[in-house]
């Protein structure tokens, strides 16, 4: 069994076995992806007989984390020919996959997982609920108020738009107006579109959907609700019809996102602190030898972490903590795991201001 990176020349290759595995998705979808999406991604195969067996698509997006910005890779198409599986395929592909981005000095990759049990053996752990409810449109007059179709032309204004409506997130994609324009490209595949909210002549909200059986909305972006319940009653024409929203409400919260920490010395330099820190520890980390060590870690209130380096055996360790708890208690998500860990290293690790405020929609 081979293990490759194949060419871009050779990315439709693996359109059979998207179309095998993920039998949900529509031909229209599936043109967008690989007319588009496969244009700059990254594909990683297991082959035998020259036949693609096994595969694994790493999907580029800029990420910012606190003040720095970062290229990232979204780990997607996962699969593997049923007569091919419980052979170590997928895990082969998976380490390779963290091997290359954490060379590339990748402070993290991420994936939204069919099931968490899949990803958690190796290291991967949400970072992110999605909150997900149900609304109803309900109009309102006003004459100032305009609700329009998006087009390519308006997808440098929106992300303008996005970018500011964001700010305050601390992990969150960068937009731009090639950003919006494959979003567009994305929803237009799924009978969907954008639709914008102008109030004179400025756009004061804007929301994705797609429309299968029943109408979906995607990460709303308003100013104003009362904005948003119009734009929906705008795209149904009714007050009743009940409309699943994702990215917005508190209904219900859905684990949506897990990440893997990747090149640990770049993710830790993003944070900033409550106090002063100086402190060793040690990582356990079973897939990347280069996290599994001691590290040296400094900094302080006013500049954030500003050291992080791989040491030898210091005389006075915190403690040792693995790379999968280690995420968890950076990014302020509650672990399963029994938190068995130093006293005096939970004492630095709470000096860390976690990346709390994480918001990643980026499905494909």
């Amino acid at each position: 069994m081979n293990l490759r990176k194949l060419e871009k020349t050779e990315h439709e290759k693996t359109r059979r076995l998207w179309e095998e595995i993920f039998t949900e998705d529509t031909e229209a979808f599936l043109d967008y992806y690989y007319s588009i999406k496969t244009a700059e991604n990254e594909i990683f195969v297991m082959e035998e007989d020259q036949k693609i067996r096994s595969m694994l698509q790493l999907n580029p997006y800029r990420l910012r984390v606190n003040k720095a910005s970062f290229s990232t890779n979204y780990i997607i198409a996962v699969a593997t020919d049923e007569k091919y599986r419980k052979r170590g395929l997928m895990g082969r592909l998976l380490k390779h996959a963290m091997r290359e981005m954490y060379d590339r000095k990748e402070p993290f990759t991420f994936l939204m997982p069919a099931a968490e049990a899949i990803y958690y053996p190796y290291d991967f752990r949400f970072v992110y609920n999605q909150g997900q409810c149900e609304v109803s449109g309900r109009e309102k007059k006003e004459e100032t108020l305009k609700i329009v179709l998006a087009d390519e032309k308006d997808c440098a204004k929106l992300a303008e738009f996005a970018n500011q409506f964001l700010k305050d997130e601390q992990v969150v994609a960068v937009r731009d107006e090639k950003y919006y324009r494959t979003v567009l490209a994305e929803q237009k595949s799924e009978q969907g579109g954008i639709v914008m909210a102008k109030r004179d002549a400025h756009i004061v909200g804007m929301y994705c959907y797609a429309k299968g059986e029943r109408y979906e909305i995607r990460e709303p972006l308003f100013l104003r609700e009362e904005d948003f319940l119009h734009a929906v009653y705008t795209l149904t024409g009714n007050e009743q019809e009940r409309v699943k929203c994702g990215a917005y409400g508190t209904e219900k919260e859905v684990p949506m996102i897990m990440v893997r920490i990747l090149h640990l010395e770049t993710l830790l330099k993003c944070f900033s602190l409550k106090e002063d820190v100086d402190f060793y520890v040690q990582v356990i980390d079973s897939f990347l030898e280069e996290n599994n060590h001691i590290f040296h870690i400094v900094g302080d209130a006013l500049n954030g972490v500003t050291v992080v380096r791989r040491c030898e055996a210091p005389e006075h360790s915190c403690g040792a903590i693995s790379v999968g708890e280690l995420t968890n208690f950076i990014f302020g998500y509650p672990s399963k795991e029994d938190r068995h860990l130093e006293k005096e290293l939970k004492e630095n690790l709470k000096k860390f201001i976690p990346l709390s405020k994480v918001f990643l929609n980026e499905v494909v």
